[in-house]
């Protein structure tokens, strides 16, 4: 998948669908833990749908390990 796209959408495995937004979006929900690892990232114009897990920047997110906020000093 290409990021040439101006606009995706997040399909998940429970039909829902939520976009268009920008790759950049995307990546955030990506961070906030909003996408599950078995959507499909598909471009709102054209192109062929993608698992999330195979996408270039959104595979690195998805399999980041967990982080835990520290205390304060």
């Amino acid at each position: 998948m290409n990021d040439e796209a101006s606009a995706y959408h997040v399909r998940l495995s429970s039909g829902q669908r939520y976009g268009p937004a920008d790759i950049a979006t995307v990546m955030q929900w990506a961070r906030e833990g909003r996408i599950p690892r078995d959507a499909v990232l598909a471009p709102d114009v054209g192109g062929e749908p993608c698992p999330v897990m195979h996408h270039p920047r959104l595979s690195p997110i998805l399999n980041a390990p967990p982080t835990v906020a520290g205390p304060m000093p």
